[in-house]
């Protein structure tokens, strides 16, 4: 499962953790691409479903028209939720919003098979994603991202206290175009979950699919050359990932202070920020934000899907 994510970086600093060698050997950076229905992509350290997040995908999918301006790879903002393309009216008005897509479910279910057939696959980008691990009635958060590579000169002190983001963490997707609406297209994804790997199921029984490396992105992306059946073959539980534990206030979708991905020590008495105390305070006056979501509801609602 996946739920939350933390997506921080502008635009600019994306693509150009994106980059990549093309086929004549020559480092590209992807294009980026607005979201033609003028729905924004904005940093937060705090990403429920239905908010905007940048995702990869082959430019094959965009018109003729757009090709010349674009590279190969094109990085654009879409909504965390698939919006079949056969839905009909607002796409705000909808109880379709599938954040998640399990892998045993890709070729059965009509939702995710029909864009698959069509090569819609994608590459969820993100600094990392929470997930909750559920212990004595508690639920603790955690943090979890790519791990950064060690160097022989790399302070061990500073290398504990701060998350490893060097790397965006690159999940398996699949999108989907919704022109039926009274809006611009809608371009809506779900992130493909598998069975967690052994060295995080104690924390959870699902995990993104990870790609991890070029060769497995250029496989996932490229539906031309990599036909479903063996592109499906990169969708695997991995052990690939590092965490550590969160504060609790991710739990509250309002929140988007740093802090959030910073570690903590569990068993130590809680200590909020002057900064965070300030926002609670605040937070406490106003409604619920757009999303409907307040402490943890939308971890209990992907739990169902």
């Amino acid at each position: 499962m996946c739920g939350r994510t933390a997506c921080t970086l502008a635009p600019d600093e994306i693509c150009h953790k994106c980059a990549y060698i093309n086929r004549s050997g020559q480092s590209v950076t992807p294009s980026w691409k607005e979201a033609p229905n003028g729905k924004e992509y904005r940093p937060s350290y705090n990403k429920p479903p239905s908010t905007y997040t940048p995702v990869m995908f082959s430019n094959k999918h965009c018109s003729s028209d757009e090709l010349d301006d674009l590279t190969e790879r094109v990085i654009q903002p879409m909504q965390w939720g698939l919006l079949p393309s056969w839905h009909k009216g607002e796409s705000e008005k909808t109880s379709y919003n599938i954040s998640n897509a399990r892998s045993d479910g890709l070729l059965e279910k009509g939702t995710f098979h029909t864009p698959l057939k069509k090569g819609r696959r994608c590459v969820i980008l993100a600094n990392g994603f929470y997930e909750w691990h559920r212990q004595d009635g508690k639920k603790q958060p955690y943090y979890i991202y790519f791990p950064k590579p060690e160097t022989k000169s790399e302070d061990k002190a500073k290398k504990e206290s701060q998350p490893a983001e060097d790397r965006l963490l690159t999940m398996a997707g699949l999108f989907d175009i919704c022109s039926h609406t009274s809006e611009k297209p809608v371009y809506s994804y779900s992130i493909i979950t598998v069975d967690a790997d052994k060295s995080l199921s104690w924390m959870h029984d699902r995990m993104p699919a990870i790609l991890d490396g070029e060769d497995e992105i250029q496989k996932w992306l490229n539906y031309e050359e990599f036909p479903l059946n063996n592109a499906l073959t990169l969708i695997k539980p991995k052990s690939c990932l590092a965490w550590h534990p969160v504060a609790t206030e991710v739990g509250n979708t309002r929140i988007q202070l740093p802090h959030l991905i910073e570690r903590i020590e569990l068993g130590k008495p809680k200590s909020c920020a002057a900064s965070s105390n300030l926002m609670m305070s605040w937070l406490g006056k106003r409604k619920p934000n757009d999303t409907g979501a307040t402490d943890d509801d939308l971890v209990k609602k992907e739990k169902k899907l």
